[in-house]
């Protein structure tokens, strides 16, 4: 796929992609930076940015948690959202239920990294329950993540990963 045939599957979704923004290597994200930055610039509500080595706080998910679901734009609601910390067992507990299911996601404070199963569970429920999904900027030290229609999110990992 060429970089105008990428321009042009954006701007069907209403973002407005420059040529320099559009990485021309497949397989290569060193570029791809590039592409996720000129995204978050234009749809910054789209974006969960984080530190991913500092998670402190006993409602630390839950506010990441909130993010995800706020990039979303709405689409995902969640319903009877508490967070419970165990201060003995460093474990903070999320309860909830989304369109009638209902998740419980155990989340370790034993260290300060963000643990990536958490991550990988906020972005398969925002994936089940919403229109998009989320894309992560692997290239960057920091969390970061942008809610995409699918079909962006597929035709960029089909290109470049």
């Amino acid at each position: 796929m060429d970089v105008q045939a990428i321009q042009s599957a954006f701007a069907q979704h209403g973002f407005m992609i420059p040529e320099h923004a559009v990485p021309s290597d497949k397989g290569y994200q060193g570029e791809l930076y590039s592409l996720f930055e000129c995204i978050a610039e234009h749809a910054p509500t789209r974006q969960v940015l984080f530190d991913g080595e500092c998670i402190e706080g006993k409602s630390a998910y839950l506010q990441l948690l909130q993010a995800f679901v706020n990039a979303t734009q709405g689409e995902i609601e969640l319903d009877g959202l508490q967070s419970n910390y165990d201060a003995v067992t460093e474990i903070e507990v999320l309860t909830f239920s989304c369109q009638g299911k209902a998740y419980r996601f155990d989340c370790s404070h034993e260290s300060d990294w963000v643990e990536q199963s958490i991550l990988n569970n906020f972005t398969a429920l925002c994936k089940i329950h919403g229109s998009g999904a989320f894309l992560q900027n692997e290239d960057d030290d920091m969390g970061n993540f942008l809610y995409l229609p699918k079909a962006l999110v597929e035709l960029i990992d089909s290109h470049y990963c």
